[in-house]
């Protein structure tokens, strides 16, 4: 038998006629390149392909030139030929000078790191012409692009090697042999080619031949696979105008990349014409480094020159829209705020509040609901989206939670709250998706009905140092920001108030800072050019362009409620938000508006934030500290002391049983009574029958006497003698709550001993009954057989009754058990915003002395309303936050009179002084408090005009110009301090103490009908610099604030 051997492939031979080899030029796994002369002495390439025709390699190779060769374009390689020769499948081709790969080594040989910029963009040019050719007209793709396929020819570059190209409209194609993983898209490694594939691979390669890097450091196939599909390429060696067009054209999703390779390149060009800063992962410092400097420059007045706006006035007539969607417990507060804010009429405001509640605490909502009082405020759109258990998440399936850890899925928390975990917040949004839009939508259009052609204010407020808004802020407000561009809203911007960790170590809540730094995290990914907001399959929540982000738009509010005051960071963003919808909106959205030096450029990724401090009649002392101290003293003394429970409980239950009429004498009475007046004797069970015997069974019947009173005590004919101890019990108990003599835990231990009581009677107190008072009505003596009957029935009815007691005192010391635990809570929450246990101690003398009388102001005020009432009511729900609400409420209207007064005797008796006038020393200092509160002593009138109004205030201008400064301003920025006056004469005064201390740069507006406020607006504010700090706080454990990442469908 005879061997065929395939020729030799060298030089010399010829593969076709005409075509002798002369050089090979090129070599690599699948095959190997030569150059060859051809008829008429052109000089060609020609390829070898390895492996017989019919193998995968060659067989990819001849579909894609079948695709390619009627296919002509400047920038591709012509194809002159291509046969099978010997089983094998040769390509012949026109011959280049060299590849982008022999020209990057050409100039790093020469010391360059690369090839010029202005050259290689030209290169590029060429290429992204050629392949959005090849896909504009042909729906092709060429999935191989490396700078070894880009050959040089004439200066030019040209596109060559189609061995993967693939025709998009084939539903089945799919890429996984052949690709090259340094260059090749994550989508390719799914095998889902794109049509924006090939402009991925020309932008690693575009790093590549600038640089000499590559964005992806991976060395093996498997970590470059991994690379390119989960984490963020490296572009820290480009130019920072480059990076945040190679960050777009490295969209991990191919929709969000540029519409064509041609756009990118342009791009590219387009970027040293405009000064981009692009924050990056390096940006921030090593874990223990401190910022370089903390520089804080005063942004440019708000007016020329003095810095003193023009007196504007106010429309009276205006009603002002804002939409306020609040996430999360400290959201809630704030939106709390607001509505009786608005609902006051104290307050003259012409806003008309429209908001929405989102959180996945029940209690939350339902303390919202029980605010929705007043009708002058719409109601609250309110969006329960609760955790499920996990057992139910694995029983509904997780497909539409892909985006979420299965490590959070399968651990929710048994109390089916966050628990301050961020990522367990947005699991609860993504699974409530649906509704969540469908009520975002609602509410929507439902303001757009209402306002027609109005502007309207929007807003997000939440806290992103808790578990529900930090979780889920980023999603609702992209999601916002679609429905109102779907809505005729695309010109209204968002801004967002959140509240973030303090700057300082919080050993009570250490989680807070992680999830401030996780949230702020995921922030600056979404800031950054090109990183659009993906949005949410699952959840049917669509992407969001990065140029409509409304991430830019954040003030960030730091802090914990550490004066003495008791400012805290909700009451800033209520503050801040107040003015901004009433009187301060054309001032505060000039300040929002960048500064004239700034226009034309983009600043580094930073933040805003804000100090608002109330001046003249703002009661931050009362409302702030004394007020929630005095709610505690009243709640406290609801509840009792368990220590002299007991003893107290021995005197009282012994009022409570006479008085409820709970003794054997009382009780027989009762029964002998009620069976006199119904006529019920033994006469009818025993007359029609004398014998209890049946003579013809021979078996005892039972005795018709015993089955009558069996009857009358089963039959529920006496269940009136329960109720009317029980209500007795509800009457007395709620007397005695009312007027001080009992509280819940003294009424809890004289139920239980009236329990013992009653258990005591039923077992003994009725078995010596036997000579019972005539009650008949008539002279007629009663017979043994009638007294029996009676002594009888009162055991039995009295064991029943007794039975149906014990049942009832134990549901009511229930009730009364869970009330003491409400209140318990609501003190312990009140604490939260006080350093001090008890604020009332540091007070001066001639305040402290009222607290009493306080106390019984605010407990006959209260108690029927807030403790009688629900607990005769058994439909009331009544939780701990709305009773720290309304209850501060009244106490605060309590004590500003006593602080008021208190002051106004200083201002009197200061004038007595400088007038060396003689102290009177009849004086009653004393006066009657509640009349006091009733009646408010208007001692300003008194003063003059121009003079006392700061009296009123909690702060001097002094401790204002403290408390009003943000506390991020300690890492850097800009700075701009306001002053708001209403009249010239607020003016004159607090201008100039202010300036008297402050030697910086004041903007004083003038707004007729304003409240004075000191607001200190901070600009610019590194992002950088605040993630330092969190995470130089947190000690460096980058590995909790990881695990606390929303997603994982991102590359954070």
């Amino acid at each position: 038998m005879t061997t065929l051997q395939a020729p030799k492939i060298q030089a010399g031979y010829e593969p076709l006629p005409g075509y002798r080899l002369e050089k090979r030029i090129g070599q690599g796994g699948f095959g190997e390149v030569w150059r060859a002369g051809s008829p008429g002495g052109m000089k060609k390439a020609i390829k070898f392909v390895f492996g017989s025709h019919d193998q995968s390699r060659a067989t990819r190779e001849m579909r894609s030139l079948e695709r390619i060769k009627g296919v002509r374009h400047p920038f591709l390689l012509t194809l002159e030929r291509f046969e099978i020769i010997d089983d094998q499948l040769v390509i012949v081709t026109e011959l280049a000078d060299e590849s982008l790969e022999d020209v990057q080594a050409r100039y790093r040989k020469n010391g360059s790191c690369g090839i010029p910029r202005e050259k290689l963009l030209s290169y590029l040019n060429d290429s992204a012409d050629a392949l959005d050719y090849l896909h504009d007209s042909y729906k092709l793709q060429h999935l191989d692009i490396k700078p070894g396929n880009l050959l040089m020819v004439g200066g030019h570059v040209k596109v060559a090697d189609f061995g993967l190209l693939k025709d998009l409209r084939d539903v089945e194609c799919s890429v996984v042999g052949g690709l090259t993983p340094v260059y090749a898209p994550p989508e390719l490694f799914d095998g889902r080619p794109s049509i924006h594939s090939d402009q991925y691979s020309l932008a690693v390669m575009y790093q590549e031949l600038l640089t000499g890097t590559r964005p992806f450091s991976g060395r093996t196939i498997a970590q470059l696979a991994s690379q390119h599909v989960h984490s963020p390429p490296n572009l820290e060696p480009l130019p920072p105008s480059d990076r945040p067009v190679l960050a777009k054209a490295f969209e991990k999703t191919p929709e969000r990349r540029f519409p064509s390779c041609r756009e990118f390149v342009e791009a590219l060009r387009d970027a040293r014409k405009r000064p981009v800063s692009v924050a990056s992962s390096t940006d921030t410092p090593i874990f223990g480094q401190q910022e370089a400097k903390a520089d804080v420059a005063d942004l440019p007045l708000l007016a020329d020159g003095g810095g003193l706006l023009p007196e504007k006035a106010k429309t009276e007539s205006a009603t002002k829209h804002a939409l306020v969607i609040a996430i999360g417990g400290s959201g809630a507060e704030c939106v709390r705020e607001l509505r009786r804010r608005v609902a006051d009429p104290r307050m003259s405001s012409g806003l008309k509040l429209h908001s929405v509640l989102i959180d996945t605490d029940m209690r939350t909502i339902h303390s919202m609901r029980l605010a929705e009082a007043s009708d002058r405020v719409p109601k609250c759109n309110l969006i329960h989206t609760p955790l499920k258990t996990a057992h139910q998440y694995r029983e509904n399936g997780t497909e539409k939670l892909r985006s979420i850890s299965r490590r959070w899925i399968y651990n929710v928390p048994r109390s089916g709250a966050t628990e301050g975990m961020r990522p367990l917040g947005r699991l609860a949004l993504v699974d409530h998706g649906e509704m969540v839009t469908k009520k975002l939508s609602e509410s929507i259009h439902q303001l757009i009905e209402e306002v027609g052609q109005e502007s309207v204010d929007v807003y997000v407020v939440g806290s992103l140092a808790g578990g529900t808004c930090s979780g889920m802020y980023i999603d609702v407000v992209h999601l916002l920001r679609d429905l109102m561009d779907k809505s005729g809203l695309a010109d209204t911007k968002i801004l967002s108030l959140l509240t973030s960790a303090p700057l300082l170590v919080d050993q009570r809540n250490p989680i807070a800072a992680h999830d401030t730094q996780a949230a702020l995290v995921e922030i600056e990914h979404f800031l950054k050019a090109g990183n659009g907001y993906p949005g949410d399959e699952g959840a049917g929540w669509p992407s969001v362009p990065a140029a409509r982000t409304p991430l830019h738009d954040i003030y960030l509010v730091a802090g914990a409620s550490n004066s003495r005051f008791g400012i805290s960071p909700v009451d800033t963003i209520v503050e801040y938000l107040w003015a901004d919808v009433n009187e301060c909106d054309e001032l505060f959205e000039q300040a929002r508006s960048p500064a004239k030096q700034e226009k034309g450029t983009v600043s580094k990724l930073g933040f805003r934030s804000v100090g608002v401090v109330p001046l003249g009649d703002s009661h931050r002392l009362e409302q702030g500290l004394l007020a929630p101290a005095l709610v505690r003293e009243v709640m406290m003394a609801w509840i009792g002391n368990p220590a002299t429970a007991s003893n107290r409980a021995s005197f009282v239950v012994q009022r409570l049983m006479r008085r409820i009429g709970l003794s054997p004498d009382a009780i027989t009475a009762q029964i002998q009574n009620f069976l006199t007046e119904k006529q019920i004797t033994t006469d009818a069970a025993v007359e029609s029958k004398g014998s209890s015997q049946d003579s013809d069974a021979g078996v005892a019947k039972p005795d018709p006497v015993t089955l009558q009173i069996e009857a009358l005590a089963n039959g529920g004919r006496f269940d009136w003698m329960c109720a009317g101890w029980i209500n007795n019990l509800y009457r007395e108990i709620s007397v005695g709550l009312s007027d001080r003599r009992v509280d819940l835990v003294t009424a809890v231990e004289s139920l239980k001993l009236i329990k013992d009581q009653a258990a005591k009677m039923k077992a003994h107190a009725f078995d010596s009954l036997t000579d019972l008072p005539n009650t008949s009505g008539n002279s007629r003596p009663q017979s043994k057989s009638d007294r029996d009957f009676v002594c009888r029935t009162v055991r039995a009815v009295t064991a029943v009754q007794f039975d149906h007691l014990s049942r009832s005192i134990k549901f009511l010391e229930e009730r009364l058990e869970r009330f003491s635990t409400i209140l318990a809570i609501a003190i312990n929450e009140s604490k939260q915003n006080s350093r001090e246990e008890n604020p009332w101690a540091s007070m001066p003398d001639e305040i402290k002395a009222y607290l009493p009388e306080l106390k019984n102001c605010l407990h006959d005020a209260a108690v029927n309303s807030y403790l009688v009432r629900p607990l005769n009511d058994q439909s009331s729900n009544v939780d701990a936050r709305y009773l720290i609400t309304e209850l501060s409420r009244q106490a605060t209207d309590l004590v500003i009179p006593v602080v008021q007064q208190h002051n106004n005797l200083l201002v009197v008796e200061l004038g007595k002084e400088m007038k060396h006038d003689s102290v009177q020393s009849d004086g009653t200092k004393a006066f009657n408090t509640a009349k006091m509160v009733q009646h408010s002593i208007d001692a300003t009138q008194t003063m003059p005009d121009s003079g006392q109004r700061l009296t009123d205030s909690p702060v001097t201008i002094e401790e204002a110009l403290e408390l009003a400064r943000p506390e991020l301003l300690s890492l850097g920025g800009m700075q701009r301090l306001v002053l708001v006056v209403s009249n010239e004469i607020e003016r004159g005064r607090m201008e100039s103490e202010l300036r008297a201390i402050y030697d910086g740069a004041v903007t004083v507006a003038v707004i007729p009908g304003a409240a004075p406020k000191l607001v200190h607006e901070a600009q610019q504010i590194e992002l950088k610099n605040v993630l330092s700090r969190l995470s130089a706080l947190n000690g460096g454990n980058e590995h909790v604030t990881a695990r606390l990442s929303s997603r994982t469908d991102v590359a954070w």
